[in-house]
């Protein structure tokens, strides 16, 4: 998995975000290779933190935004908070609540086909 990090613009953009910020950005994301299966390996996450506007002092002011390229789709997850640190976590729990549901799917289909399979054959033996 691959994650690149995209700097906020704006004037001094670059001092906003710590190293210590984007390493805790990187394990969070990272915990979610368990729901990529085979594909974890060329997933590419692009990770947008900065703060959402200029005007305020307070509140909702940090901005976290993820795409995960992954199985030919892209999941996104874009979510602000009063800090950093609280806009990433919720970031990736909807990225986390999406990718769940995509591989609930994928092995439902899966469990689906297989049956359909072995029914198919319960009957082509039966005559």
């Amino acid at each position: 998995m691959e994650i690149h990090f995209k700097t906020p613009r704006g004037k001094d953009a670059e001092n906003e975000i710590s190293g210590k910020t984007t390493e805790f950005a990187e394990r969070k994301i990272r915990n979610l290779k368990k729901y990529l299966g085979k594909e974890k390996e060329s997933a590419q996450v692009y990770v947008e933190l900065g703060k959402d506007t200029e005007a305020h002092a307070s509140g909702n002011i940090w901005r976290a935004m993820v795409n995960l390229d992954s199985h030919g789709k892209r999941y996104h997850a874009d979510a602000t908070g009063e800090t950093i640190e609280a806009a990433i976590d919720v970031a990736v729990r909807e990225l986390e609540a999406e990718l769940r549901k995509a591989k609930q799917r994928r092995e439902s289909l899966l469990r689906k086909g297989g049956g359909a399979l072995k029914a198919f054959m319960r009957g082509f033996g039966s005559r």
